[in-house]
C-alpha cells in the first residue's frame, strides 16, 4: 500500500470512527526522528572521573590526623606515609650541633591514619566529586624515602583496605609507593620486580572496580613476564630487552591469557606527558627497546576503560612540540587520555588558550571533531579529556497502545579521547504533559541499566599505516530499547547517572522543578478503547535517510513530518491523523 493510500485510510477512518486498528498494527507503530538539536554545544561539562584535575596534600601521621577537604570535581590526591618508614625524613633541627635529624618508624598504618585517609574520601562523596589517590613516602622529592619491601607490601594490604570502601569515589589509583614523588624513580629498592611485586598485591586485595597505574610500561612487562633478559656466566642479568612487548605477538598474548581479565585493570600514568618523544624516559629503555608505539597499542587495546593520564610538561622536544592539541587529537584518542594536570606548567596551558583550531580539524582523521574548528586548542583538549557523549538522534513511537511493547533507537557518539570507566545506572524517565501547566504531571521510570551501558559507547578509532593515520570508527553508537508502557501522552528524559550529554537540552519542568537529564522527545501511549486509530501508523520508519523512495518521519511535540516517499514537499500531520498544512 502506498503512504498517500496509508494517509487517506487513516482521515477517512477516523471521519467514521471506525473500529480500532489490529494489534500488530499497534505493536509496529512507526518511530519519529524526535525534532532536537542534535549538535555538540562545546558546554563544559563535570561530569565524573575526567578532566583537569587540581591536587591535594595528606601527610598521615601515627596520631592526631585530620581529615581533608575534597572540593575539586577532579583530584588528585597525594597521600605521604613517610612516618611510617624508617627512611622517611620527618624533621631537622639545625640549632643542635650535630643537627638532630628524625626519621619515621618501619611499622603498620595506624588506625587513626587509615581513618583519616577514610574520611577523606568521605569528605568527596559528600561533595560529589572524583579522586585520583596516589600514596608514597615522599611527596617532597626528596629521594630514597621508602622502607623495606615488606614494610611496603603490608602497608598496600591496608591501604587496598580503605580504598576497596571507597571504590565509588575512586576514580583511579596510582601505584606510587616508590620513589620521589610515588614516581617510582630514586628509590632504595624500586626494582621493576619490586614494583611488579606491589602491583600484584594492589590488584588482589582490591575489587575488580578499582584500575591500577604504575608509572611505566616495563614494570607491565615485568608483571607479564613478557621481558628477555641475557646473563652472564654467573647469572647475572647483562641486558633487557622488550621485543615481546608487541600486543601481536605469540609471548604478549600467551601472558595477557595467563592473567584473565587483570589485564584490564592495569594501567599507566605518566609525569613525563607529551614531554618528549620518549615522555622524558618512560619509554625507549631495553635492548631491543620498548617503544613509544608499543606502549601506545597497549594502551589502545587493553586501557579501553582504565584512566589515563598523568602530568603534561614543558615541552622538551625542540621544533616539534607535542604538548598541543594537534598531536592529542591524534595519539590522545589512542591512549584513551582521561585526565591531565591544570597546575605546574602554566606556559603549555597558556599556550593552548592562545591558539585556534583551524579547519584541519574537520578534516581526515579528524572530521568528528569539525565542530570545533575555530574554538581555543585549550577549550578543544578540555572537552575531551575522557569521554564526552553527544546524542545524534533519538527515534520514539510516533504512538502505541498501554501494555504493548513500547520501542525506541539512539543514536550516540563518543567524541572524547577515552572512555566511561565506572558503570552507571541508567533509566527512561516519562513525564506526563499536562495541560494547565500548573497541575503537577505523574511520572514513570524504565530501568535501562541491563541494556544501556554507556562504558561501551567507545570513542573514535584510528589505524596508523605508515604515515597514512585512518579514521576507522567515529564513536557512532547506536541502542534500541524496549519495555512495556504505560498510557499517557509523555515527554522522555534519559538519566545516567552522574553524566550529562553534551547537546543543548530542553527543560523539562515536574512541579515547577527541572528534571535533570538529557530530553529525548515525545510519545503517546493510548488506550486501547480509542476507537480508530491515533498514529500515521506507518512501519519500519527507523531509517536516518531517505531511500528506495521510502518516507521518514520526524516529530515535533505533537504534530508528524511526512518527509520523501509519494508525498513530494512534505506535509504535517497531528497523531490522529489530520493534516495541519
Amino acid at each position: 500500500m502506498s503512504l498517500k493510500r496509508i494517509l487517506n485510510f487513516i482521515c477517512v477512518a477516523v471521519a467514521a470512527e471506525c473500529a480500532a486498528v489490529s494489534s500488530a498494527f499497534a505493536e509496529n507503530s512507526a518511530l519519529a526522528l524526535q525534532d532536537l538539536k542534535y549538535s555538540d554545544s562545546r558546554k563544559s561539562l563535570n561530569n565524573p572521573g575526567r578532566g583537569w584535575y587540581r591536587t591535594q596534600g595528606l601527610r598521615l601521621k601515627e596520631s592526631d590526623n585530620k581529615a581533608v577537604g575534597i572540593s575539586q570535581p577532579l583530584t588528585h590526591l597525594r597521600v605521604d606515609i613517610s612516618a611510617f618508614s624508617e627512611k622517611g625524613l620527618q624533621s631537622i633541627d639545625s640549632s643542635k650541633t650535630p643537627r638532630d635529624t628524625i626519621y619515621g618508624v618501619s611499622k603498620p598504618l595506624t588506625d587513626d591514619a587509615l581513618a583519616a585517609l577514610n574520611s577523606t574520601f568521605a569528605n568527596a562523596r559528600e561533595k560529589g566529586n572524583k579522586v585520583i589517590v596516589r600514596t608514597s613516602y615522599d611527596i617532597d622529592g626528596r629521594g630514597k624515602q621508602d622502607p623495606p619491601q615488606k614494610i611496603i607490601l603490608g602497608h598496600i594490604k591496608q591501604l587496598a583496605e580503605v580504598y576497596g570502601k571507597n571504590s565509588d569515589v575512586i576514580t583511579y589509583v596510582e601505584l606510587g609507593m616508590y620513589g620521589s614523588w610515588g614516581e617510582q624513580h630514586t628509590s632504595n629498592n624500586g626494582s621493576n620486580a619490586e614494583i611488579a611485586e606491589a602491583l600484584q598485591t594492589m590488584i588482589v586485595n582490591t575489587p575488580s572496580s578499582i584500575k591500577v597505574g604504575v608509572r611505566r610500561p616495563d614494570i607491565v612487562a615485568y608483571w607479564l613476564g613478557v621481558q628477555s633478559e641475557t646473563r652472564d656466566d654467573a647469572g647475572n642479568i647483562t641486558k633487557v630487552g622488550y621485543e615481546n612487548f608487541d600486543i601481536n605477538s605469540d609471548v604478549f598474548k600467551a601472558a595477557v591469557k595467563a592473567k584473565g581479565d587483570t589485564i584490564y585493570r592495569v594501567g599507566m600514568y605518566n609525569d613525563g606527558y607529551l614531554g618528549s618523544t620518549t615522555d622524558l624516559g618512560t619509554v625507549a629503555m631495553g635492548n631491543p627497546k620498548l617503544t613509544r608505539e608499543m606502549m601506545v597499542s597497549w594502551l589502545e587495546q587493553y586501557s579501553l576503560n582504565t584512566p589515563y593520564g598523568g602530568e603534561m610538561v614543558a615541552n622538551y622536544n625542540g621544533d616539534h612540540p607535542m604538548n598541543t592539541a594537534r598531536y592529542l587529537s591524534y595519539e590522545g584518542f589512542r591512549t584513551h587520555t582521561s585526565y591531565l594536570n591544570w597546575e605546574w606548567h602554566y606556559e603549555t596551558i597558556q599556550n593552548m588558550k592562545d591558539s585556534i583550531l583551524g579547519p584541519e580539524f574537520g578534516k581526515g582523521f579528524r572530521a568528528p571533531d569539525s565542530e570545533y574548528v575555530g574554538a581555543t586548542a585549550y577549550k578543544y583538549v578540555e572537552d575531551h579529556l575522557g569521554y564526552r557523549f553527544v546524542l545524534r538522534e533519538s527515534w520514539l513511537p510516533d504512538s502505541l497502545y498501554d501494555d504493548t511493547l513500547f520501542r525506541a533507537k539512539f543514536k550516540i557518539q563518543n567524541v572524547g579521547f577515552g572512555n566511561l570507566t565506572k558503570s552507571a545506572s541508567a533509566k527512561l524517565v516519562f513525564i506526563e504533559d499536562v495541560d494547565p501547566c500548573d497541575v503537577c504531571p505523574a511520572a514513570y521510570e524504565m530501568d535501562i541499566s541491563d541494556v544501556f551501558d554507556l562504558r561501551k559507547v567507545y570513542g573514535r578509532s584510528i589505524v596508523v599505516d605508515g604515515s597514512d593515520t585512518t579514521l576507522t570508527f567515529d564513536g557512532m553508537n547506536e541502542f534500541t530499547i524496549e519495555g512495556k508502557s504505560s498510557r499517557g501522552k509523555y515527554d522522555v528524559v534519559l538519566q545516567v547517572e552522574g553524566i550529562s550529554f553534551a547537546n543543548v537540552n530542553e527543560s523539562i519542568f515536574m512541579c515547577e522543578k527541572s528534571v535533570d537529564g538529557l530530553y529525548l522527545g515525545k510519545t503517546y501511549v493510548r488506550p486501547k478503547d480509542i476507537r480508530g486509530p491515533t498514529s500515521l501508523g506507518i512501519k519500519n520508519l527507523h531509517q536516518s535517510n531517505t531511500r528506495n523512495n521510502q518516507p521518514m518521519v520526524f516529530r515535533n511535540g505533537y504534530q508528524i513530518k511526512v518527509r520523501g516517499g509519494e508525498l513530494h514537499g512534505g506535509k504535517t500531520f497531528q497523531v490522529n491523523g489530520k493534516a495541519v498544512k
